[in-house]
This record gives structure tokens, C-alpha cells and sequence, in this order.
């Protein structure tokens, strides 16, 4: 690698699938099922499905939108229909908002069917939506209605929990401890001691001391 160029390395974890199929009509002899192994990337969209059971409903909240937005912040897992043998999850939001994959587009988007023109599509379609991830939203009601590329956040984290880049959740007492515990080193990024709100500090305006009348000493 030249001193002109950067070199990354991210981890990923691989997947060992099994798929099976019914044969009609199997030779004479043969089992009617056919079964074979197969290797995918586990963090992107798997050609495969898996047997779910839920102890309790399934939530998980958006992040990133501007108040005006008419874009639902919490969705609901939903229960396929009983003639659905292809899904990848669907996720419902109060007001009718929709987050699922479409194989029509092969990325997921979040929808209404009211408001198609503020259709959310998300723009790496070889991952999962969850974490943060580059949306493309449409009709942005906070950019003057043009389509804007936003970063997002979709989370089921809890919460005391931090959400790292990959939707992964960490407990939020290990954000910023200086030991990494998401897989992207998210738990450790944009880490400050002291955060200041840039447009309502007055620096001429100093904080009131712990004792009154006593100067409280500052180290730098």
C-alpha cells in the first residue's frame, strides 16, 4: 500500500446454512428432501429464512429525523400472513409507516402509503437497516422539501444500552471507557468529556461556584 492510499480492515463473521427442498417426485429410492450446506456473509441479506419465537413483542426505534417529519420513530415487528413463504420481516410504526425489504428496489425502505413521496430507501442494500446507516429520504420536510442523504439509526437497544454502528447493543456504561466493545469501535468514537452547546454557552458568563463566594480552581 503507497503512502497515498489507506488501508481498512472490518471483521465479518461467516454463516454455515443448511437449505433444504421438497422433491415431488424423487427417484425411486431417494429421501423426497434435499438438503445441502452453503456459506454467506452473515451481516447482509441471507438467501435463507429461520425459525423465530418471540417472548415478547419486538420494537425498535428511529433516530435521525427532524421533529417535522411524518416518518413513525417506533415500529412493531409483525406476524407474516400464512401464504408468505418469502419475508424478511416487516415492521409497522403507529401511524402506518412501513419498514421491510422490497424486491422490487432489493433495499429496504420505510413507506406510507399516503405519502409516497417521503419514501425512505436505504442506499447499502448488501446490509441489514439496523444501526446507523446512509438513507435517502424523499421530500425532506427539514431541507425544503428535496430529497436529502441522511444517516440514520435503527435500534432495539434498551434504554441503558449504547447502539454501535452494526445495531449491536452494549451496555451504556461502556461507552467512552476507552476498551472497545462494538465489533466497528463505534462504543469509543466522538467521545468527550465535557460537551458544550455551542449556541447557548456564554463564555462570559461563568458556572456559580460550589461554595459561595469561593473561585473554583480549573486545571488544564
Amino acid at each position: 500500500i503507497s503512502k497515498d492510499h489507506f488501508s481498512y480492515q472490518s471483521r465479518e463473521e461467516l454463516c454455515y446454512l443448511m437449505d433444504s427442498m421438497k422433491d415431488e417426485f424423487p427417484p425411486s429410492g431417494f429421501n423426497s428432501e434435499k438438503s445441502w450446506f452453503v456459506t454467506q456473509m452473515c451481516s447482509r441479506n441471507i438467501d435463507g429464512w429461520t425459525v423465530c419465537e418471540f417472548k415478547q413483542n419486538i420494537f425498535i426505534s428511529l433516530s435521525g429525523l427532524c421533529e417535522a417529519s411524518p416518518v413513525d420513530k417506533i415500529f412493531a415487528l409483525v406476524a407474516p400472513n400464512k401464504d408468505e413463504t418469502a419475508r424478511y420481516g416487516t415492521f409497522v410504526g403507529a401511524t402506518g409507516w412501513v419498514l421491510e425489504f422490497s424486491t422490487q428496489h432489493n433495499t429496504w425502505l420505510i413507506k406510507h402509503y399516503f405519502y409516497e413521496e417521503n419514501t425512505l430507501k436505504l442506499l447499502d442494500a448488501r446490509r441489514r437497516p439496523f444501526g446507523k446507516n446512509s438513507w435517502e429520504v424523499g421530500n425532506y420536510a427539514c431541507n425544503l422539501g428535496q430529497t436529502s442523504i441522511l444517516q440514520l439509526q435503527l435500534s432495539n437497544c434498551d434504554p441503558d444500552q449504547f447502539t454501535c454502528g452494526d445495531g449491536s447493543c452494549v451496555p451504556l456504561a461502556k461507552r467512552c471507557d476507552k476498551q472497545q466493545d462494538c465489533e466497528d469501535l463505534s462504543d469509543e468514537k466522538k467521545c468527550q468529556i465535557v460537551a458544550l452547546d455551542e449556541e447557548r454557552y456564554l463564555k462570559d458568563d461563568a458556572p456559580p461556584p460550589i461554595i459561595a463566594g469561593e473561585n473554583v480552581d480549573v486545571t488544564l
